[in-house]
């Protein structure tokens, strides 16, 4: 018996440095265990107490005003049935509780709310200088997976790299035929596209890096033009092709469905330059210095966002990315990401020039992870900004 009151002795006296709320729990235990001893209606007493204990946390989380004195009238009606001794040692243990309670969430309370997590929040920058695998060279591309990890194609070395999210070097490799690695996306099953202006084509990888297959579109071969290339989650290919400025959609297949011309389509993107896929199969296309996007399904436009507020349209890149429930545009002098809701309302701004440092910069291709994150390349200086995103 003494080494019993002594052990739990200790434990209440631990868990006081944990948790006040368990340590009143610890100290109910011990009372009644210590009652087991000297009366055989220990299981009523101990089942009394918890009860007590549950409803007074219960009612202490929910009002603000007379917690103690209910507290009490549930320890003073509870009890009657039983000894007065025991009354006493419950009406002080439910006391105790309110006091330890009240002292523990209060803090907790006031600092959640002294300390909100901002909207963007930033983690990490990571990358190395340089032509081996693992290092950027001229990063000309960035996509993700579901995992969270980042994928870069690198038109210097002609490497394709897939790294975690912090920057551990994951997968590195070349290919023969693709000279020319420009834009990549990831499709849900972890297959690799990356695009090649000169070859006029779209190279499909599987995810350990051997080439499955060559998309070739009717586009002029020229190391000047960009193609772009994104994929809806439900496996459509869709490549933009800038010069001609036709957007080619492709099923699952890779059998051409149909070929449409966002410049003619709408008012408001009059040189297409970049697609991003987004919620619901979407393909968003945007443009430099443009305040629009357009949203496509199966390559058929189905509608137009307006980004309203500022900056003005004159100021907003063509580098752009979409999470769940935000957009996000890189400006002209690449020193600011600027947020928008999904129905083009908008959020906040981001300024990057603290971790961008003094020189001339560029819009930064960007790229939203379903884990949460908001990858930033910054393709002169070879590194990669991670922000999660707390929206």
């Amino acid at each position: 018996m003494p080494r019993l009151a002594l052990e739990s002795a200790v434990a209440c006296v631990a868990a006081t440095f944990r948790s006040p709320a368990f340590a009143f729990d610890s100290a109910v235990a011990f009372v009644a265990a210590a009652s087991l001893f000297r009366r055989a209606a220990f299981a009523f007493e101990f089942a009394v107490a918890c009860a007590a204990a549950t409803v007074a946390r219960a009612v202490r989380a929910r009002f603000s005003v007379g917690v103690f004195i209910f507290e009490s009238v549930v320890a003073c009606v509870a009890p009657t049935f039983r000894s007065a001794g025991f009354l006493l040692t419950l009406l002080f243990a439910v006391a105790a509780s309110a006091f330890l309670s009240g002292c523990s969430a209060a803090p907790t309370q006031a600092s959640a709310e002294a300390h909100p997590l901002p909207p963007l929040q930033y983690m990490s920058a990571w990358g190395t200088k340089g032509s081996n695998p693992g290092q950027l060279d001229e990063p000309s591309g960035i996509a993700t997976d579901l995992q969270g990890n980042v994928y870069i194609a690198d038109a210097g070395s002609q490497f394709i790299h897939k790294f975690q999210a912090g920057g551990t070097p994951l997968l590195s490799f070349q290919d023969d035929r693709l000279k020319h690695p420009q834009k990549i996306a990831v499709d849900r099953g972890g297959a690799i596209y990356v695009s090649d202006p000169v070859r006029a084509s779209v190279f499909v990888f599987m995810p350990d890096g051997d080439r499955y297959r060559e998309i070739r579109v009717q586009a002029r071969p020229n190391v000047e033009n960009t193609l772009d290339v994104a994929i809806a989650d439900d496996g459509s290919v869709s490549i933009l092709d800038t010069t001609s400025l036709k957007l080619f959609a492709f099923n699952p297949y890779f059998h051409l469905q149909h070929v449409a011309y966002p410049a003619t389509d709408a008012s408001g993107v009059s040189r297409p330059s970049s697609i991003v896929s987004g919620p619901a199969d979407a393909i968003y296309v945007g443009g430099p210095r443009s305040n629009s996007l357009l949203r496509y399904y199966d390559g058929k436009l189905a509608g137009q966002i307006q980004l309203t507020g500022q900056p003005s349209a004159d100021k907003l890149s063509d580098e752009f990315a979409l999470s769940q429930n935000a957009i996000f545009v890189a400006d002209v002098d690449g020193h600011t990401i600027h947020v928008w809701s999904l129905d083009g309302k908008p959020r906040l701004d981001l300024d990057i020039a603290p971790e961008l440092g003094e020189g001339q910069h560029f819009p930064a291709p960007l790229a939203v992870s379903p884990a949460g994150d908001l990858l930033v390349l910054d393709a002169p200086h070879s590194r990669v900004f991670r922000y999660h995103l707390n929206l």
